[in-house]
């Protein structure tokens, strides 16, 4: 592992916290150019990103700190609001910075599908590379495996399940299947119904291999999470099957009535 990127004297840049502000930036920078295209507000929509991000970071530090309690004691709170530690739970950092997208949407009166559609890619992206930077800070622990591509994690013996590596693998063929299916289908909708099946899906079975997480009643929250975005992007799907059909009808009618 390389927590520490490089350091000069008292001065420490952290892998993990460069990673994440890379992540930031080019998941901005995606979000942003396919919102302009959409003839959404651009100076809104970076108020939007700005806003999410920092839900996504305060949910996603309790929750981590919440679920690994036994890393950091007595000093969770200090944790918490001051001292750096790497980590973030992905799961609980989905769902603040989706709540921060749909504040704004619902607020500004944007079309949400159009808008969950210009927030994937950047959002897949932005998930590896971040991904990228907590497997180098060791701040995913995986369960015990013989697996040859186990790692050792410091402070942890045996070989372990390369958690955060997993979801940078997932985030990067996420990204890459959206950017394929953006060249084929323009129908509002189609990319985020996709994301969210199969981040939901990667939460599901990745949880398994992790050594510890957040657990409310004996119940592992993020498997939860992946279920909700499992059944939201179903939900995106019916929807759009239901619209397809319903404007086809009047089509139909129209046609009827015309002949």
């Amino acid at each position: 592992m390389y927590p520490v990127l490089f350091q000069f004297g008292s001065f420490v840049v952290y892998t993990y916290g460069v990673a994440l502000t890379l992540g930031a930036i080019l998941a901005t920078f995606l979000i942003w150019r396919r919102a302009r295209k959409l003839n959404f507000d651009e100076e809104s929509i970076i108020d939007m990103v700005l806003f999410s991000l920092f839900l996504a970071l305060v949910t996603g530090r309790a929750a981590y700190v919440l679920g690994h309690l036994d890393q950091f004691g007595n000093e969770a709170l200090k944790m918490l609001l001051i001292t750096y530690f790497p980590g973030l739970d992905g799961a609980a950092a989905l769902i603040g910075g989706l709540v921060g997208f749909l504040i704004f949407g619902f607020s500004k009166h944007w079309k949400l599908m159009a808008l969950f559609d210009c927030i994937v890619g950047g959002l897949s992206l932005g998930i590896a590379i971040v991904m990228m930077g907590s497997f180098f800070a060791g701040s995913y622990i995986g369960t015990v495996t013989s697996l040859p591509w186990g790692v050792i994690i410091p402070g942890y013996d045996k070989l372990r399940h390369p958690i955060a590596l997993y979801y940078a693998l997932i985030g990067f063929v996420i990204f890459t299947i959206l950017v394929l299916l953006d060249r084929k289908h323009q129908k509002n909708g189609i990319l985020a119904s996709v994301f969210f099946v199969l981040i939901g899906l990667a939460l599901i079975v990745f949880e398994w291999f992790t050594e510890s997480g957040l657990v409310l009643f004996s119940i592992h929250v993020t498997q939860l999470v992946g279920v909700g975005c499992v059944l939201f992007g179903i939900l995106i799907l019916y929807l759009l099957r239901k619209n397809a059909l319903v404007q086809q009808a009047i089509i139909n009618q129209e046609v009827g009535t015309n002949e």
